[in-house]
């Protein structure tokens, strides 16, 4: 199944496939984390379910998601899925990997050893 990837340690995203059916160690891995957590939110005002680091704001990790009014969102590195009335985690289709990339861009960010660009997720709301 179609997975959209937010990988801010490589400075890339892009669409990946996913086996179906994914374990949690495997969802981990493409995270580049240990553990992950499921987050249900809104992106450019549709709802999908996203997979991130469960200790993303204790690891000092780079900003991967922000909200409308550009403020931190999420952290560390991003898989996006379809958001499931069952609470598996479904494939996107065509149009919503379309619907994503259009909403990553390239933000630049002052850090205390200078700038640095990666790409983050915009418009990212609570379900």
């Amino acid at each position: 199944m179609q997975a959209y990837l937010i990988d801010v340690i490589n400075k890339e995203h892009k669409k990946v496939n996913v086996k179906d059916r994914p374990e949690w160690k495997d969802l981990a891995k493409l995270c580049g984390c240990k553990y992950v957590e499921e987050a249900h939110r809104r992106i450019g005002g549709r709802a999908y379910t996203i997979i991130c680091d469960e200790d993303g704001k204790l690891k000092r990790n780079k900003t991967s998601a922000l909200d409308p009014d550009n403020n931190l969102a999420l952290l560390g590195n991003l898989l996006v899925f379809k958001l499931s009335a069952n609470n598996k985690l479904e494939g996107l289709d065509d149009s919503d990997v379309s619907f994503i990339r259009n909403h990553v861009a390239d933000v630049t960010f002052r850090l205390e050893n200078g700038i640095d660009t990666w790409p983050v997720l915009l418009e990212v709301s609570r379900v």
